[in-house]
């Protein structure tokens, strides 16, 4: 997630978001980023009709594209070399969207299905390489020019649940976004595939691990050829001898199956967005997830799916449309159809909650029955369902408390995006001006110490958010510790003049 990938007409263009920070300073002497943003683009071009979607690996030049000629096919290119693919997935439907780690690739279909595939020796074609100076923006390639990626298909997932519309999937953008319909961790240490299942309530998700792989083998005999008797008589001698012994064979037929880890149910009304954030060697993988409604994001701990937070966006209806989480799984940017933008910090709410010292429900019940046990035996023996009738009052009055102390449970900081008509796209922007500020937008959430270098940089202590539109409109802000975000750059990812 440090690079923003764009498909157009003519290929694909790759921008560097950790050039950012370098960037600014840059800002600052010369007075001048043309040309140092020149440097942190980089341009593949497909002919002949470009590309509709492209997905690049974390920390790699691998690079994953549907084309607009061959819809039902996947595409696997290096990005610093794409005269010819190194690999093509032929899938059953058009692809909608694809992810993408060094194990594992799983493309949605438009028919709501998920194939999973496995990269040859768990990714072993591709080296990690740190990333040296000058023009070379990856830290990964291809280890070697001989070398092939062979993925192999595992298995099919069908998430299309009852309540979900295909004619959102065909003709929308929603599928294209990230954490719609499903999720793959980019972490190897922790590989986790969410998304929705296709039973139960339609908030309900169900949790794989992509790279266990259970195999069931199914045999079953069947006849290769049966002669037929010449008349109506034959006897059972005449069957006999047509028929052919030998054709007898056994089918040996082997579905193989990933792990199924949990089920979730998140929220009671329809899930639109899951996204999984965090992981690593000794750290917890997260799970933001929100629904239809749109009022209430909810993170989960994985792999055992316990609810641990939720956040109130507000009480209006909104759909989202992005969702983004930083690097250490402690804060979650998010955008909708409201045209507001909202931080979260979930670990900053979570001490001031402890801090606080709210008993639980134990201690809660605890202590109401042993002020019922002062009163006298008689009253007791005569008004026995008083104790559970206290009990009911007891949580009636929590639950009104305890909806009175989610309001504090909201973003940090919030920011209303207002979009600006480029030059060159005048004529698009201008006349759909209303619906511009509901458009989808790409989020992507920084870490605040990224690296070792970065610890002297402009707000080496703030998170940088980055938001993209769809006309190609790349914007920074820098979101503060006290819940403040201020603009820094805006910048046209498209090149226009």
């Amino acid at each position: 997630r440090t690079c923003l990938v764009l498909s157009t007409t003519t290929g694909v263009r790759v921008r560097t978001l950790e050039s950012l920070h370098s960037s600014l300073q840059n800002l600052k002497v010369d007075g001048d980023n043309n040309n140092n943003n020149n440097q942190w683009m980089h341009d593949v071009p497909l002919p002949p009709d470009g590309a509709t979607y492209a997905q690049l690996l974390h920390n790699t030049s691998l690079l994953a594209v549907v084309k607009p000629s061959t819809p039902r096919c996947c595409y696997l290119y290096n990005a610093k070399n794409a005269s010819s693919s190194l690999a093509a997935l032929p899938l059953s439907a058009a692809v909608k969207r694809v992810e993408l780690q060094r194990r594992v690739l799983v493309a949605m279909t438009v028919d709501l299905r998920l194939h999973v595939f496995h990269m040859t020796d768990g990714g072993g074609d591709m080296i990690h390489q740190k990333n040296g100076t000058g023009n070379n923006n990856y830290r990964g390639s291809l280890a070697g020019k001989n070398k092939k990626i062979r993925p192999t298909l595992v298995t099919t997932l069908n998430i299309y649940h009852p309540s979900d519309s295909p004619r959102n999937v065909t003709r929308g953008l929603d599928a294209f976004n990230a954490g719609s319909y499903f999720d793959l961790s980019t972490n190897e240490d922790s590989p986790y595939l969410v998304c929705k299942s296709f039973n139960g309530t339609p908030g309900t998700v169900r949790l794989y691990d992509p790279t266990t792989v259970h195999s069931t083998a199914n045999i079953t005999s069947c006849n290769a050829s049966v002669g037929s008797g010449r008349s109506a008589k034959s006897t059972t001698s005449s069957w006999d001898n047509n028929f052919n012994y030998n054709s007898l064979h056994e089918v040996k037929k082997i579905k193989r199956r990933i792990q199924l880890l949990t089920t979730i149910e998140t929220h009671n009304h329809s899930i639109t967005r899951m996204l999984i954030g965090g992981g690593g060697k000794e750290k917890q993988t997260f799970l933001a997830t929100a629904s239809s409604r749109g009022t209430t994001i909810r993170v989960y701990g994985l792999p055992r799916g316990d609810q641990l937070w939720a956040w109130h966006r507000g009480s209006k209806a909104c759909q989202f449309h992005s969702l983004s989480w930083n690097g250490t799984a402690d804060r979650l940017a998010a955008y909708g159809s409201t045209g507001t933008i909202h931080v979260f910090d979930w670990q900053k709410k979570k001490e001031d909650t402890e801090m606080s010292g709210d008993d639980d429900d134990s201690r809660d019940f605890e202590k109401i029955y042993e002020e019922f046990r002062v009163f006298d035996k008689t009253a007791s023996q005569v008004s026995g369902a008083r104790p559970l009738l206290r009990r009911i009052g007891s949580s009636i009055k929590r639950r009104a408390s305890g909806a009175s102390r989610t309001k504090e449970h909201r973003s940090m900081a919030k920011l209303t995006y207002k979009p600006t008509v480029l030059v060159g796209a005048a004529g698009s922007a201008g006349s759909n001006a209303s619906s511009t500020r509901s458009q989808p937008l790409v989020l992507s959430l920084l870490d605040r110490n990224y690296s070792e270098d970065r610890k002297n940089d402009i707000a080496g202590e703030d998170d940088t958010l980055v938001v993209c539109s769809m006309d190609g409109e790349l914007r920074q802000y820098s979101v503060k510790n006290e819940g403040s975000i201020g603009l820094i750059q805006i910048e046209d990812v498209l090149g226009r003049n």
